[in-house]
């Protein structure tokens, strides 16, 4: 089998629900820099953790492919993402960046 036939049955496997980013770690590490998510101090983990549980809602009955979620991650606004994320976890820089943003005081939800 050639590798373009081999990465055409590669991104036709299913997504496992309990595992929505196994094997992802390098698109994770290019993600998290694309949604400059260190200016917020928030980490890879908890990125990786904000992408996972959008892919798992992504995931139907009927499942999804590897290309589908690949699909879907580059459809997603990674700086609103992190900046959210960041805000979830308390990160001051990231609360006073929505603040600007907005140009209102944000007030803080305790979950």
């Amino acid at each position: 089998m050639d590798e373009k036939a081999k990465r055409r049955e590669k991104s036709a496997e299913q997504v496992a629900a309990d595992a929505a980013l196994r094997g992802c770690e390098e698109l994770i590490l290019r993600l998290h820099g694309e949604a400059k998510a260190a200016q917020w101090g928030l980490g890879v983990e908890a990125f990786s953790n904000a992408l996972e549980r959008a892919v798992r809602k992504r995931i139907n009955p009927s499942g999804l492919t590897i290309a589908q979620r690949e699909d879907f991650l580059s459809t997603l606004h990674l700086e609103d993402l992190a900046l959210a994320q960041a805000c979830v976890a308390g990160l001051e820089t990231a609360w006073n960046s929505l603040s600007r943003c907005t140009g209102r005081i944000c007030v803080r939800r305790q979950w």
